[in-house]
């Protein structure tokens, strides 16, 4: 029986974001990667697919951001919105799980 997963007391909500993704996706964990300063998680899809979960700065909302390789760059092909205010806003639990649930299902 697999274990209910818990999020951590004091963790900010891309931390969280961050810890419920290497939960869902533990074979994809070597891909993931967290900010320290909390600012976003990334998922390297292949050689040539990067994703970014962020938070813009200034707003505190949460982006979606997909780069694909073109010839020896990187190039943004989607920078959208996705939460407003996620920095700051306080979910429950379950709360947090359904976001999370419905924004990570490009890591499948």
């Amino acid at each position: 029986m697999k274990k209910e997963f818990v999020f951590k007391e004091n963790s900010s909500n891309i931390e969280n974001l961050y810890h419920y993704a290497n939960y869902k996706f533990p074979a994809l964990k070597s891909r993931l990667e967290y900010d320290e300063w909390g600012q976003f998680v990334m998922y390297k899809k292949n050689e040539d697919t990067t994703i970014f979960y962020y938070v813009r700065a200034v707003t505190g909302d949460l982006n979606y951001n997909v780069y694909k390789k073109v010839k020896t760059d990187f190039v943004a092909k989607i920078d959208k919105p996705i939460i407003q205010d996620f920095k700051t806003k306080v979910y429950s639990e379950e709360s947090l799980k359904n976001i999370f649930d419905k924004i990570l299902k490009p890591l499948n």
